[in-house]
């Protein structure tokens, strides 16, 4: 009886660690290269990030304690949020960035 208490112990102390770590070091680097521009004089827009591509983006959220100017060059992650909306139309999509660092010029 004791022995079955423990073994039913040791399962669910120890039987949903799968010993994988779920987010890998890709996922917390800034992997993505941009530029902060200016298009204020268009409605609803601001300040959208070109990459690399070409693609513009609209941060609808920053890490607390962040920000952006116009004519940063940054790296960053994000996620994208299909169920965010704006007036801009000038974005390809609108994202949360995740990761967020200054770069030198």
């Amino acid at each position: 009886m004791k022995f079955n208490i423990l073994l039913i112990l040791t399962f669910l102390l120890f039987g949903c660690n799968t010993g994988k770590n779920t987010q890998t070091s890709e996922q917390t680097a800034c992997n993505t290269i941009g530029i902060v521009k200016d298009f204020s004089k268009l409605d609803g827009c601001k300040l959208l990030i070109e990459t690399e591509k070409g693609i513009l983006l609209k941060a609808n959220e920053l890490p607390q304690g962040s920000f952006l100017t116009a004519g940063a060059k940054i790296r960053f992650d994000y996620e994208k949020m299909p169920e965010a909306m704006s007036i801009c139309m000038r974005e390809k999509m609108i994202i949360r960035i995740t990761c967020l660092e200054a770069m030198a010029d």
